[in-house]
């Protein structure tokens, strides 16, 4: 248990990226909390009666008193939260109007690419033979979003936070493309992405991201 005066609660695993952008979001922000780990394949009665759907992140929101499940919408509340309000801790997205479309687009390409590596893995994972086809479907997904992305970090650098301080959208893709290491390791992207591969590498520096790193068993 932390000092955790405010009372905020996550549930996560230790292995997903969707749990990994919440945790890193806090931990940089030095917000205390309690971090619940639990498996989403044996789920425990407070996950159930936290979200139904048995997935994870979910989130207590101790200003609502709910329990609030996706990590986009928690990202959300975390970004109007009393907790940074009154502190001088860093929002979650831009305050400029123009920039913070522009960020969340782009984190809305790193999310993909985490949702089409877990379900990449679940296909491979699931009883009885993978289906080729969709093998095959997601990996192009894959391969399709990080040759935007790997484009992308050339011509505007500056919504990602390439090179210094990342963007809520440079640190999901950071997440995505180390849990495409974790979990697609033949896939072999960093040849032909040298510049997602460098982000990556530079984030990998973090302390809060080396803190927050899947175990690989």
């Amino acid at each position: 248990m932390t000092n955790n005066p405010d009372g905020i609660v996550l549930i996560a695993t230790p292995r997903s990226p969707f749990a990994r952008r919440i945790r890193l979001a806090l931990g940089m922000r030095g917000v205390p909390h309690d971090v619940r780990m639990t498996d989403v394949f044996q789920p425990s009665p407070e996950l159930l009666e936290s979200n139904p759907l048995a997935l994870v992140p979910v989130f207590f929101d101790p200003a609502s008193g709910e329990w609030i499940p996706d990590s986009d919408t928690i990202l959300d509340v975390l970004d109007e939260s009393p907790v940074l309000a009154r502190s001088s801790l860093s929002p979650i997205w831009p305050v400029h109007s123009v920039n913070r479309p522009r960020v969340r687009l782009r984190s809305r390409w790193a999310t993909g690419l985490m949702t089409a590596t877990v379900a990449h893995f679940l296909e491979r994972a699931r009883a009885g033979a993978p289906d080729p086809e969709v093998l095959a479907e997601h990996e192009n997904a894959i391969r399709r979003t990080l040759d935007r992305v790997e484009s992308d970090l050339g011509r505007h650098p500056d919504f990602w936070g390439a090179g210094s301080d990342p963007t809520q959208a440079g640190w999901d893709l950071a997440v995505a493309l180390a849990y495409l290491d974790l979990r697609m390791a033949a896939l072999n992207w960093r040849n032909q992405h040298p510049q997602c591969s460098q982000f990556l590498e530079i984030c990998e520096k973090n302390q809060e991201f080396q803190a927050t790193r899947p175990p690989v068993a």
